[in-house]
C-alpha cells in the first residue's frame, strides 16, 4: 500500500515503543471500490523494517528514577529586594551527580508579556559534570510553595540539557498579579518559598 517512509530512521526506546502514522491513507479513499489498494472490501497491510549496521561501538542511555534528595529548596526572604530587571538565583546543590540552581525574574525574562509574568527555571550551576559532546534528558516539576496551606502551583516538563542549553524553566510560569494578590497565599511577609524536583536524569553507559 503504497510508500510512506522515514529517510533518516525512527528510534524505539522505553519511552517511544511505537511510531504512529496519524493519516497513512483517507478513509474514503480505501471505501472506494475503484481503489487501487481495495480488494473486495480486502486490504492487506504491511511493514518494511530495516536495521542500521552495527559496528559494536555505542553508548546506552540509562534514565535514573531513584535519585534520593532530588528537591532544591530556596526560601526567598523578600520578592522586592531582589534584582526585578534581572535573572536572580538560589545556592547550588548536587542532584544525581550534577549541580543545579534555581532561577527567578521577578517581573518576567522579556520572553512573554515583560512585567505580567513571574519567570522561573532550573538549571545546571555548570557543564563540567556533561559529558563531552553530549546531552543530559531531564524531568523536572518546578513549584511555588501555598502560605496558606491550599495548593501549591506547579508546572513540570522535559528537556534535553548540553553545553548551550543549560536550563529549563517556564517564562510564564505565574501572572505578577497572582503573587502580589493577598488572597492568593503565594506570599508571607513578602517573603516566597520556591523549589525544583527533579524527576528523572539520564546517563550514559558503554553498550554491552
Amino acid at each position: 500500500m503504497g510508500n510512506t517512509s522515514y529517510p533518516d530512521g525512527r528510534r524505539f526506546h522505553a519511552r517511544s515503543e511505537e511510531w504512529v502514522f496519524e493519516q497513512l491513507i483517507p478513509v474514503d479513499t480505501l471505501a472506494d471500490p475503484s481503489c487501487e489498494y481495495n480488494d473486495n472490501d480486502s486490504f492487506e497491510f504491511g511493514v518494511e523494517i530495516r536495521l542500521p549496521k552495527y559496528d559494536d561501538k555505542g553508548e546506552k542511555l540509562i534514565l535514573t528514577e531513584d535519585l534520593g534528595d532530588n528537591l532544591i529548596q530556596w526560601k526567598i526572604p523578600s520578592l522586592a529586594a531582589l534584582d526585578a530587571n534581572k535573572e536572580n538565583f538560589s545556592e547550588m546543590k548536587e542532584i544525581g551527580g550534577h549541580d543545579w540552581k534555581l532561577s527567578v525574574h521577578p517581573k518576567g525574562d522579556g520572553k512573554v508579556r515583560r512585567h505580567q509574568c513571574f519567570s522561573m527555571f532550573l538549571g545546571l550551576a555548570n557543564t563540567d559534570s556533561l559529558p563531552a559532546g553530549r546531552k543530559v534528558y531531564v524531568e523536572y516539576k518546578l513549584r511555588i510553595k501555598n502560605k496558606r496551606g491550599d495548593r501549591d502551583h506547579e508546572k513540570e516538563g522535559h528537556e534535553w540539557l548540553s553545553e548551550k542549553v543549560t536550563k529549563m524553566g517556564f517564562s510564564d510560569f505565574i501572572e505578577v498579579g497572582h503573587i502580589y494578590d493577598d488572597s492568593k497565599g503565594w506570599l508571607f511577609n513578602n517573603g516566597m518559598d520556591v523549589e525544583g524536583e527533579i524527576k528523572i536524569i539520564s546517563s550514559c553507559g558503554d553498550l554491552r
